[in-house]
């Protein structure tokens, strides 16, 4: 990854040992080649990571009063979750121009023939700069900033402060640590707020400054008034005098929560199969209709029109929307003072004999449900003040903005079949979240959130009498 570009002068004081101090001089060794091999772990929160294994050569020749350097990744191996390693084809490299003091002109110029190049090429902008000016044991100084990605495409900017740990046995220690704390992005409707910490260690030959070894670790904390998640990612780049390692494997599987985690998540996902499925709720999402307790109610699985309505006139109403005839089964939402004989009297001529009319009702689900927040009351509120599921979308999506996998799930059961929403939308937010855990949302808000829509697991029905 980097190259001899300015060499070190040891200063008498240094000696072999710990102490002095070191100064560097412009003279480059051109014509090298040297060979690394570098190891770049990604871990974002929310979505699947990778393991990048990669050899290098990187070259020098001098341009100017500059160096151009060109570096090859050859081979370069992607794995991934379940242990899939791959080799990746065609040409990864990048070519750029360095002065005596590292410091890059311009960007480099990426090869990309793979896709992994511009992440191996984004290293080469980290490098350790160098001061004009002897450098003791505990001396820092400003580099340039690093990035890192937030949420969508946006990034967060990473100061950095460079610190001359040591000399020792011929090497210099170099610690680098920067933060940014204070920055927000809005993404998917939420302002997430952003604090992000690198820190880095370079070991460099003092004789002439080749690196013999760079670590870095990276984390990026993402927070919504309801979540918390972190991005973290982990480089390691070393000199290669024999043969290249072994590329490595990605070694990270989601799901690995803490035990009060795992049981929230499994009592969600038990009451996701007993909530209903194959119907469309958004009928009664906006409407405040109160339907009778009957503890015996089965589970709605089975698919059919829905028939929301408060009275006689608005239920014919209902029915004159929806497709009655065509159907095996029929669903009826009504409130609890209106009986089951007034229900079949009122449609009697409108639902044909044979086809079943099941009254929607409320039951009992273990495990029970957690208890709605004020703040579900209130956006329930608002969904029957509107008669809308605006207010809703939204607000899933903002309890949702900090796990990617399950915003993506629910952006596509929005999209899908609406008898098909509610099964999907579960299904996939609960795999998002056995990956991101518990931290990143409030789960039992979330999950009454969804039950305002899609209905509750105590929901069933039974038949018409």
């Amino acid at each position: 990854m980097l190259c001899a570009l300015a060499l070190f002068t040891a200063l008498p004081s240094c000696g072999g040992g710990g102490g002095g101090a070191i100064r560097p001089r412009y003279q480059a060794a051109t014509g090298s080649s040297i060979r690394y091999h570098t190891v770049l772990r990604t871990l974002p929160a929310g979505r699947p990571g990778r393991t990048i294994s990669a050899a290098s050569t990187v070259a020098v020749r001098r341009a100017g009063d500059d160096f151009a350097v060109t570096v090859a990744w050859s081979p370069v191996y992607i794995a991934g979750e379940g242990g899939t390693r791959v080799e990746a084809e065609g040409r990864a490299g990048a070519t750029f121009t360095r002065d005596a003091r590292r410091r890059l002109a311009g960007e480099p110029q990426v090869i990309d023939d793979v896709e992994a190049a511009h992440v191996l090429a984004r290293l080469l902008r980290e490098d350790l700069e160098l001061p004009d000016r002897e450098i003791a044991i505990g001396d820092t100084w400003s580099l340039p900033p690093v990035q890192r990605p937030t949420r969508g495409d946006q990034q967060v900017t990473i100061e950095r402060t460079a610190r001359l740990e040591g000399v020792e046995d011929g090497l210099a220690r170099v610690e680098v640590t920067g933060s940014a704390t204070g920055a927000t992005v809005e993404h998917a409707g939420a302002t997430i707020g952003v604090e992000a910490t690198v820190h880095q260690v370079f070991r460099l030959r003092v004789a002439d400054a080749v690196l013999v070894e760079m670590q870095s670790e990276s984390e990026v904390a993402l927070s919504t008034p309801t979540g918390r998640a972190v991005d973290r990612e982990e480089a390691h780049v070393e000199r290669v005098l024999g043969s290249a390692p072994t590329p490595e494997a990605h070694g990270y599987e989601p799901g690995n929560h803490p035990s009060t985690c795992g049981q929230r998540l499994r009592a969600m996902g038990q009451r996701f199969e007993r909530a209903p499925r194959s119907i469309d709720f958004d009928r009664w999402a906006g409407l405040d209709v109160t339907v009778p307790i009957r503890p015996s109610g089965q589970p709605i699985d089975e698919p059919g029109p829905i028939l929301v309505g408060m009275d006689e006139e608005t239920l014919l109403g209902a029915a004159a929307v929806a497709d009655v005839q065509h159907t095996v089964t029929v669903y009826l939402v009504a409130p609890q003072t209106v009986s089951d004989a007034d229900l079949r009297g009122w449609l009697s001529g409108v639902i044909a004999p044979g086809i079943e009319i099941r009254r929607v009702v409320q039951g009992q689900v273990h495990p029970p449900s957690p208890e709605p927040s004020s703040e579900v009351l209130a956006l329930d509120g608002r969904m029957h003040a509107t008669h809308s599921v605006d207010p809703w979308r939204a607000e899933v999506r903002s309890l949702i903005a900090l796990c990617d996998e399950a915003a993506e799930a629910f952006e596509l059961a929005e999209a899908g079949e609406p008898n098909d929403r509610a099964t999907a939308m579960r299904q996939g937010i609960l795999r998002g979240f056995q990956r991101c855990g518990c931290e990143a949302t409030d789960l039992p808000r979330l999950e009454r959130t969804l039950d305002l829509r899609l209905g509750g697991p105590e929901l069933g029905w039974e038949p018409v009498q």
